[in-house]
């Protein structure tokens, strides 16, 4: 009863004792100490603690207005409604920071048995991370796996946090190519640059670089990706990749390339065999190319060292000249 009659003083502004100012922009909620210290060990500190806070109004930067107000709407009126995943976790920071469980609770719960789809899972997978809900963040990277295309097509996606793209890129299959991936993983890149998050694009990726799976590629492809992003590697870096590609067994990959072989998205693990005789590669690989009209040659392209922009080695009289 005594809680009922708080809540319609504070509807009305009457009685209150203490002012908070909100969010960046510092939006003004009135409330009673004594209310809040009877649901909150961390405002019973603040209030009637043996050093309480004696000013009448008190900031808070790191809280959302929504969030506040719905922790406000729990304390006196027991009621805990969320309309959106956005509105649960800025109530869940709120109720993180004053320890009040049942909020807390009721949070989780909701995030938890929310539906996803490619309009929500950014804003679910960057929270989730930031309040280390594991099955949350295992739920979107299930969901990813089979809807990696819509996924990276939403707008969230160019949002994302440098810890939620290299959570994402943790994933072992999707629905598109890893060409694809690389594409939207650069353009990623290019906004974190031009919101002077990073300096280059490199920079912007040097972390997660390393994820892309390149030993799995097209070779022209590759090579016409090259073209589109010249500044993504170094020419020393993309010619070995273009040459692994051409020869893994005389070319390795750059020290810091993915080694994982298969592609994420015909990968599948049950499916999986090894053909030892598959890996026993001859180090004088026999390539068919066309040579001055029908004419064909055996390249050994450990001695080759110059390719044109289309990543092949120059045509040769004979093989003898290798």
């Amino acid at each position: 009863m005594l809680k009922k009659k708080y809540a319609t003083a504070l509807k009305h502004s009457e009685m209150c004792d203490i002012a908070f100012e909100v969010g960046p922009e510092a939006t003004v909620f009135k409330a009673h100490k004594v209310v809040l210290a009877d649901c909150s060990p961390v405002f019973d500190t603040m209030f009637f603690g043996s050093l309480p806070e004696t000013g009448d109004k008190i900031s808070i930067p790191d809280i959302t207005p929504v969030g506040f107000k719905m922790l406000l709407r729990c304390v006196y009126e027991d009621a805990i409604h969320f309309n959106t995943e956005m509105e649960a976790f800025e109530t869940w920071a709120a109720a993180e920071k004053y320890c009040i469980k049942n909020l807390k609770e009721a949070c989780e719960t909701f995030i938890v048995n929310c539906t996803l789809s490619s309009s929500n899972i950014w804003c679910l997978l960057e929270n989730a991370l930031v309040i280390d809900q594991k099955s949350v963040v295992s739920k979107c990277k299930e969901y990813l796996e089979k809807n990696t295309d819509s996924c990276l097509r939403a707008e969230g996606f160019l949002q994302l946090s440098l810890n939620s793209i290299s959570c994402f890129l943790e994933i072992s299959n999707s629905d598109v190519s890893e060409l694809i991936l690389l594409k939207s993983l650069i353009t990623w890149g290019r906004c974190r640059v031009k919101e002077g998050k990073a300096s280059t694009l490199r920079d912007s990726l040097q972390t997660v670089i390393g994820r892309i799976r390149f030993g799995t590629f097209n070779k022209s492809d590759i090579i016409a990706f090259f073209d589109e992003a010249p500044d993504l590697l170094d020419a020393f870096e993309s010619t070995s990749i273009i040459q692994h590609l051409v020869d893994p067994m005389d070319y390795p990959l750059p020290e810091w390339c993915c080694r994982i072989t298969w592609p994420r998205n015909n990968f599948c693990k049950s499916d999986m065999k090894i053909d030892k005789a598959s890996i026993k590669l001859s180090k004088r690989q026999k390539i068919n190319k066309s040579c001055c009209g029908s004419r064909r040659i055996t390249l050994r392209f450990r001695d080759a060292v110059h390719m044109d922009k289309n990543g092949n080695f120059p045509c040769c009289k004979s093989s003898s000249e290798f």
